[in-house]
This record gives C-alpha cells, sequence and structure tokens, in this order.
C-alpha cells in the first residue's frame, strides 16, 4: 500500500489515506475497514497554527507514506511523536519501538515505511513558527531556538520521550472532558507537549550546532539507525556504518549528533538500557536473561551501567516493577 501526496501546509495526509482504503473521513476521523486492518486516523484543526492527527492503527499490507512538500516558503514544524501510548510500548520484542519524538522544520520531503501487522501509534502535531515563536515569547538570547525558529533551512531531531511527555499524549487519546470543550482542552495539550519537546531539546550539550540538512542524507541516517537497533546484542562499529551510508565516518557522526543529540555508540546504549528496562517491566523475564539478549557477555557491566542510566540496579527495578 503506498500513499503519496502533496503537501502545501504541513497537511494532506488524512484525505489521501481515505482515498487508498476506499473509505470516508467522517468527523475528522477515518476508521480502518476490517478487511485491510483495525484502527484509526483523526485529524484536528485545533487552531489556524496548530494541527494535529492521532494515529493508532494495525495493517495487513505494508505501508510507504510519500509526502512532498509543494511550497518551501511555508514555515512550520512537526512533533511526531512515535509509539507513545503506554499499551504498545511494552510489547514483547519491540525492541526497536521505543517512544520517541521526531521535530523537522523547514517543509522537508520524506518517506516512511511500515511493516504489515506493526501497531502504529502516534501523534502529529504541526505548529506554525510564527506562532510558537508568540507562544515563548522573547527568544533573542537563546541561539539554539533562535536557530530553530527564525531560521528556514530543513533541519530534523529526535529525542527518546520522558515519562511526563508520554502521560500528555495519554490524556490527549484519553481526552476525559465534556465534547464541548475537547478543542480547548486538546490545543492546551498539544501545546505542552511541544513545551515539553522543547525543554528535552535544550537540555542537549551542543545546542548550537543546527546545520541545513537534505533529504537524502537525513533518509541513510535513518536507515543507519533502523539496522544499529535491528539488533541490539551487536555494537555499531562505525566504520561499517558509514561505509552503509557512503559517507565519511566525520560526516556521519556530526549529522547523527544533530538528529539524535549523541554520539552512535552512546545512543545505542542509552536505546539498549531502555529496551532492557521495557523487558523487565513485562515481569516474565529474569535479569541475566535480559542482559545476555542485549549482548552482555558480563552481568556485573550490565548492571553497573543499568544503575548508571536508569538510577537502580536492574534487579531492584524488576522487584519493584512486578509489585
Amino acid at each position: 500500500m503506498i500513499i503519496e501526496f502533496e503537501s502545501k501546509d504541513g497537511t494532506g495526509l488524512l484525505s489521501s489515506f481515505a482515498d487508498i482504503l476506499g473509505t470516508n473521513i467522517v468527523d475528522g476521523q477515518i476508521v480502518i475497514p476490517s478487511h485491510l486492518g483495525n484502527g484509526f486516523v483523526k485529524g484536528y484543526n485545533l487552531n489556524t497554527s496548530i494541527k494535529m492527527m492521532v494515529r493508532d492503527y494495525e495493517l495487513k499490507e505494508d505501508l510507504f507514506i510519500r509526502r512532498k512538500v509543494t511550497d518551501k516558503s511555508i514555515r512550520n514544524v512537526a512533533f511526531s511523536f512515535h509509539h507513545i501510548l503506554t499499551k504498545n510500548t511494552q510489547r514483547e520484542g519491540a525492541l526497536n519501538q521505543l517512544p520517541s519524538v521526531q521535530i523537522a522544520t523547514g517543509g522537508m520531503d520524506y518517506e516512511m515505511f511500515f511493516p504489515s501487522s506493526v501497531k502504529i501509534s502516534a501523534i502529529v502535531i504541526s505548529i506554525d513558527l510564527a506562532y510558537l515563536q508568540t507562544l515563548i515569547g522573547d527568544i533573542t538570547e537563546n541561539t539554539f531556538l533562535s536557530q530553530l525558529l527564525e531560521k528556514s533551512q530543513p533541519s530534523i531531531f529526535e529525542e527518546l520521550i520522558s515519562p511526563r511527555l508520554q502521560e500528555v499524549a495519554q490524556e490527549i487519546v484519553e481526552a476525559a472532558v465534556p465534547k464541548i470543550l475537547e478543542p480547548f482542552f486538546l490545543k492546551l495539550k498539544a501545546e505542552e507537549l511541544v513545551c515539553l519537546t522543547l525543554s528535552e531539546l535544550l537540555k542537549r550539550e551542543n545546542k548550537s550546532a543546527f546545520h541545513s540538512l537534505n533529504t537524502q542524507d537525513v533518509q541513510k541516517i535513518y536507515e543507519i539507525r533502523n539496522q544499529m537497533l535491528a539488533d541490539l546484542s551487536k555494537p555499531p562499529l562505525v566504520a561499517d556504518l558509514a561505509k552503509k551510508a557512503t559517507m565519511s565516518e566525520s560526516k556521519l557522526k556530526r549529522i547523527f549528533k544533530q538528529i539524535f543529540g549523541d554520539s552512535i555508540y552512546s545512543y545505542y546504549q542509552k536505546f539498549r538500557i531502555q529496551s532492557a528496562a521495557n523487558l523487565l517491566q513485562q515481569g516474565n523475564i529474569s535479569v541475566s536473561e535480559v542482559g545476555y539478549l542485549l549482548g552482555f557477555t558480563n552481568l556485573s557491566h550490565f548492571s553497573q551501567v543499568f544503575e548508571e542510566q536508569i538510577g537502580v540496579k536492574p534487579k531492584r527495578f524488576s522487584q519493584n516493577s512486578i509489585k
């Protein structure tokens, strides 16, 4: 299944998706036909400057999404929160599907692939840069925010999602307010998600690194990232990754750190330990099994690295999770 659409203002996916599925949009929502899968996609126009889409579905066919931005003068930023619904983040075997948020500016074209029978849970917020600047206020003394909001070159960033971000996302999906107040509530929560995401970005050590990126390089970096995370038991070798990406090692490391805010190995290690924590929360696998599954041959080293990142030793974490 292939969805191709042209975006003039950061939108267009919902109507294209409905056409491909052969269904209609009712009250801003598409219900996936049962012969194609299950779930829904719903769009919200929260005001003239903020649009939001909630995706919670599973398809019986592979899905390709290709977006072409036709008006490069449109200045907005898209916050895409993936694997964010808590009920979907601890599925057995989903080691490379930790909750994350991708921030894209400058109207970058993209291609995305979603394999069949994989649960897609995402919230996408598109916000006008000028409106976002009015929400934040004076940004002249913050180099990173100034570059993010005032420059038009394409850039992309990604962060793992904090527990607080995940809580807000769950509140959006549940929306436990009277129907008449729902638009007001969702706008506040969308802005809260954006604010918390920017707070995470501002924690990065090298916030001044803000280089223009092209679509081809971004796609290569994500292909490399996905290959690296496909088997967390094998530490990445930069030389091999650079060869696969047809980039120099220095370029690969620079672009990777700009997008993900970490060195390649540090990102891998962080992802590996978060995956270990998710497995331990399931309560049906021992600490030693998790360690060996993720490539730790020395369990003392696994325990030390886990404690440095999570704050407690894996055995205590596992015991706390099943209480």
